[in-house]
């Protein structure tokens, strides 16, 4: 049972922290930690921490799928060729860094320390883009408001058309913060939307930008691991997984939601408390 409750804890962590630009990997391992530190949950029956992570960041994937699919359809229908490059070309760095810092991030994967410091260092990020934006955009007569939702008929054309005219530049400026999130405890997302804030993007376009690009990162990923685990015939408990992956999704998809609204009222700074918090947190359970 201590199992079953502690995958639950953490695919909540997950589908909460993977939007919120408070870096998910980063939560999902201090909550682990705390959990075997405190509650003495721990995971068995060959459930590594790296599978969890993979499975848990999949069920987060479906929420985007299911959250921007008008917008992913209006991509295909309508051949936006110039935005789908736009997005695979954001993603370039990361998956390079993926590939080239591979075994760096399993080693330091576990670092309370660093962890501690990227989401320091996350913080300084959205502070510092949520300040430059606001005084890029005064004087602005009312904010964008080309967010979709779940219960919109019209948005995803306003999103594509919006996103459609980023630049080359601006897609690689994004792309270079997003690999560098590669780090633990550095936010995907917070990363990214602060690259789009930088590169002169509006806060609606920053943040559909980084989430319509976590689809390929996340997915790719993900891909990647699974294949791994069945080359290697790694036995995986289908139940408690697939468990995790549902309430991920679940609670991913409201998250997904919420955050959104957040950062279309200018709240985006008040992620960097949490994660001041999450830092002292970090740092004290290192020292134990």
């Amino acid at each position: 049972m201590s199992e079953i409750v502690k995958i639950v804890i953490l695919a909540i962590v997950q589908g909460i922290a993977e939007f919120l630009p408070i870096s998910s990997s980063g939560h999902l391992e201090v909550i682990s930690k705390a959990l075997e530190e405190f509650a003495k949950l721990k995971l068995e029956n060959g459930l590594d921490p790296l599978t969890v992570s993979v499975i848990l960041h999949l069920g987060t994937l479906m929420s985007l799928l299911v959250y921007y699919w008008r917008t992913l359809l209006d991509i295909v229908l309508k051949l936006r060729f110039k935005l789908a490059f736009l997005l695979i070309l954001a993603s370039i760095p990361a998956a390079a860094a993926g590939i080239l810092l591979h075994d760096f991030f399993e080693e330091n994967l576990s670092n309370l320390w660093i962890i501690g410091c990227m989401f320091i260092l996350t913080a300084i990020l959205l502070i510092a883009s949520q300040m430059y934006s606001r005084r890029k955009t005064e004087g602005d007569v009312a904010p964008s408001d080309s967010f979709q939702t779940i219960d919109s008929n019209g948005s995803a054309n306003a999103i594509t058309e919006e996103l459609s005219s980023i630049s080359w530049g601006q897609a690689l400026v994004i792309g270079i913060f997003q690999m560098f999130a590669i780090l633990p405890g550095l936010s995907r997302s917070g990363s990214t939307i602060a690259g789009g804030l930088f590169s002169g993007l509006k806060q609606s376009a920053a943040a559909n930008f980084s989430f319509l690009m976590a689809i390929p990162v996340i997915g790719g990923a993900g891909i990647l691991e699974l294949l791994k685990l069945f080359k290697h015939h790694q036995m995986i408990p289908i139940t408690t997984l697939s468990i995790g992956f549902l309430v991920s999704f679940v609670v991913g998809l409201f998250a997904l939601y919420w955050v959104i609204n957040w950062i279309k009222k200018g709240k985006l700074t008040w992620f960097a408390y949490w994660l001041f918090f999450m830092a002292a947190f970090s740092f004290c359970l290192a020292l134990l």
